[in-house]
């Protein structure tokens, strides 16, 4: 079954050739009225059915999570009793393969591609994943449209280690290398974060924002978790940290970086990203990182705040994009810690890791804070951090230096190892942070209600 085209794809502008299309801001602003139909209509039918639990007196049991789990437990094949809904939405998204029992690509995928963008992750996971989240995920938060929906729930200001480890997961199931060969975990990935956003987007924000608070979202950012906003993450997954990767010195080659791209250019396709009136178009994604460039280019339009670091900044940051700037306090906060080795001590305890205390430990963290600060200031730049109202580090200039030259000579090191070390190395480390804090790993539900976010946060 194919998907059917979005709902008002017909007034969408025709396709301009891939570079025009990209950078345009009048076509991308076409892009943010658009949710993901398929799975936005699953996600009400799953919230009525919950409705209806709870109007009967029947415990409120968030189903799409078991069904989720014994999907990935039963060779990634839906349950034959899962509820309508989800067998509708599988039916029109995910591809079976009768023939060899598991699913499958687009026809239009090169699978050879994928593997290599992969193994090119792995052999660079480290400063990779420093780039990821000094870069990535905080310039992230100037876009308002962006950090009203993350800080939702309140969770991931509370909790923003909990969501660096989910986030962890997902990185780890989208770079293993064949983990979206058929029967590989990348795919149900892909549903399980289509379902998450399809249940944010229909079910928590109109309950936490009210019908009033959404129209006015609406009105200004256009549809939460809309097509714009979705590409905008990916590209921030792969553009960002291709970019990142060169300023610390360790430059993919043309080759490798636009092969790391496509892995994610894939993925947004199995997560819903889809140009309106073009479900199966494979540039439902900038088809190249020159294209990725360009849209990014254009997609800053929506970054709000000051754009230096001078006079009273963070008040202007605060007034222009409250939750972008309490995002990335707690970001930072969290990033010193883990850096310090207390975060995730703290998450395999069950503390919320808040204790601070004894002249050693509030020693580790605040050195571990610096030099947090000190990677997203060298990765964003002054008018990234200006904007999430971020201090430029001072002091400890020597310090500066040697954080900026340590992932150079981490990879000499590293160049030293068989590349199939990387790739056992990268997958045990990332599988140990996440098995530490999350026992069984996380397992993304289609939230109905804000409940069920909170419990994300809290057991995966």
């Amino acid at each position: 079954m194919r998907e059917p085209d979005p709902a008002g794809a017909a007034a969408a502008p025709p396709a301009s050739p891939a570079a025009p299309r990209w950078s345009d801001p009048a076509w991308l602003d076409t892009l943010r009225a658009h949710g993901d139909p398929v799975g936005d209509a699953c996600a009400r039918a799953m919230a009525a059915e919950a409705d209806a639990r709870e109007a009967a007196g029947l415990r409120p049991a968030n189903v799409t999570r078991g069904v989720l789990a014994r999907l990935r437990e039963n060779d990634l094949r839906l349950p034959t009793d899962a509820p309508a809904p989800l067998r509708d939405f599988f039916d029109a998204t995910y591809r079976w393969c009768p023939s060899c029992g598991g699913p499958e690509l687009p026809a239009w995928v090169d699978r050879g591609r994928i593997i290599r963008g992969q193994k090119a992750f792995m052999e660079r996971s480290v400063p990779a994943l420093l780039v990821l989240l000094c870069k990535s995920l905080p310039e992230g938060y100037a876009a308002p449209s962006m950090a009203i929906v993350l800080n939702m729930s309140g969770d991931l200001r509370a909790r923003p280690y909990h969501r660096l480890m989910g986030t962890l997961q997902l990185l780890l199931e989208v770079t293993e290398p064949y983990s979206f060969e058929r029967s590989g975990i990348a795919l149900v990935a892909g549903q399980e974060m289509r379902l998450l956003h399809a249940g944010v987007r229909t079910n928590v924000a109109p309950r936490v924002l009210g019908a009033d608070g959404l129209a006015r979202f609406t009105a200004r950012y256009g549809t939460p978790i809309n097509q714009e906003d979705m590409i905008g993450t990916i590209v921030g997954f792969s553009l960002l940290v291709v970019e990142g990767l060169a300023t610390l010195g360790l430059p993919l080659d043309e080759r490798t970086a636009e092969d790391y791209y496509y892995v994610w250019k894939v993925f947004a396709h199995l997560m819903g990203v889809r140009v309106p009136g073009l479900p199966e178009d494979a540039d439902h994604m900038p088809p190249t990182l020159a294209d990725a460039r360009a849209f990014y280019a254009a997609y800053r339009r929506h970054y709000v705040g000051p754009t230096a670091p001078t006079g009273d900044f963070r008040a202007a940051a605060l007034a222009a994009n409250p939750d972008g700037v309490a995002l990335a306090d707690a970001h930072v906060t969290m990033l010193g810690r883990f850096i310090a080795g207390r975060e995730a001590r703290a998450g395999v305890s069950g503390d919320d890791g808040t204790d601070a205390t004894g002249l050693v430990g509030g020693a580790l963290e605040s050195a571990g804070e610096h030099a947090a600060r000190r990677y997203v200031h060298l990765l964003t730049g002054d008018a990234a951090c200006a904007r999430i109202g971020l201090a430029p580090p001072s002091g400890w200039h020597l310090l500066g230096e040697l954080l900026a030259a340590l992932p150079r000579w981490w990879e000499r090191v590293w160049d030293h190892a068989d590349p199939e070390v990387h790739v056992a190395a990268s997958e045990w480390l990332f599988g140990r942070l996440v098995h530490d804090t999350f026992r069984r790993g996380v397992r993304y539900p289609l939230p109905t209600s804000v409940d069920d976010l909170h419990a994300l946060s809290m057991h995966g």
